[in-house]
C-alpha cells in the first residue's frame, strides 16, 4: 500500500454531486487575515505555508456538503466568494454581500486592528443584507500564545462587550484545518434549516434567497461529518 506523502492533503470521502440547496456565501474582513487561505482548506484541503495570496477583487471556489438538519440528510452546495480586504475594492465587497445567505466575516489572531474591523464588517454586511446569516470567524487559532496580538481572555470581554451584534464567533486554523469544516458544515445546517422554516425563493440563477430566516432550537441542529450520509 502506497503511503501517504509528508505534505498532501487528507483524503475526503466522495459526496454526492446533486444537491437541494445552492447558497451563496460571501467572506470577508481585512486584507492579510487569511481569507483565502479559509476558502482553499476548506473547498480544496490545501493550504500555501508562504500565506503569499492577495486577492484582487473576489475569488470563487464551490463545495458540495451533507448535513443533517432534524435527523434528515441534506446535501448542499455553497458556493464561497473570496473578497478583497483592501479599501479601494470596498465597493465590489458591497455588490457581492447584495443576496448572500451566508456571510464569513474574518479577523486574525495576529492582527489586533482585524478584530474591530470585523464589527465595521459586520456592520456593512447587515446594512446590505440583513437577512443574511452571519458567522464571526477567528483565524490562525494555532499560533502560540507569544505570537497572538489577541489573547482569549480580551477576545472574551470583546464578545460579551458586543453582545448586542448577535451573531455566533468560532475559533480556526487554515493553517492546520482545525474547525474550518465544522464552520462552513455548521452554516450549512443554519441555511437550510431557515429554508426548511422559511420558505425558499429562488432566483433566476438558481440561488435561494431566504424569507426572513427563522433561528434553529440548538436541539434541531446537528452537523453529520464527511461520510456518513448522502
Amino acid at each position: 500500500m502506497d503511503k501517504k506523502r509528508e505534505g498532501e492533503p487528507a483524503s475526503r470521502s466522495p459526496v454526492a454531486k446533486t444537491h437541494e440547496f445552492i447558497f451563496k456565501v460571501v467572506i470577508v474582513g481585512e486584507s492579510g487575515v487569511g481569507k483565502t487561505s479559509l476558502m482553499l482548506r476548506y473547498a480544496d484541503n490545501t493550504f500555501n505555508p508562504s500565506g503569499t495570496y492577495t486577492t484582487i477583487g473576489v475569488d470563487f471556489k464551490t463545495r458540495t456538503q451533507c448535513v443533517n438538519v432534524q435527523g434528515r440528510d441534506r446535501t448542499v452546495k455553497l458556493d464561497l466568494w473570496d473578497t478583497a480586504g483592501q479599501e479601494r475594492f470596498v465597493n465590489i465587497v458591497d455588490s457581492y454581500v447584495r443576496d448572500a445567505q451566508g456571510v464569513v466575516v474574518v479577523f486574525s489572531f495576529d492582527d489586533f486592528s482585524s478584530l474591530s474591523a470585523a464589527e465595521t464588517w459586520i456592520q456593512k454586511v447587515y446594512a446590505r443584507e440583513k437577512n443574511a446569516s452571519v458567522i464571526l470567524v477567528g483565524n490562525k487559532a494555532d499560533l502560540p500564545n507569544e505570537a497572538r496580538q489577541i489573547t482569549d481572555m480580551y477576545l472574551d470581554s470583546w464578545l460579551r462587550e458586543h453582545a448586542h451584534m448577535d451573531v455566533q464567533m468560532i475559533r480556526v486554523s487554515a493553517a492546520t484545518g482545525d474547525n474550518v469544516d465544522d464552520l462552513f458544515e455548521h452554516l450549512g445546517v443554519t441555511l437550510v434549516g431557515s429554508a426548511d422554516r422559511a420558505g425558499p425563493i429562488e432566483n433566476d440563477k438558481g440561488v435561494f434567497k431566504l424569507r426572513a430566516p427563522a433561528p434553529l432550537e440548538p436541539d434541531q441542529v446537528h452537523v453529520t461529518k464527511r461520510g456518513k450520509c448522502c
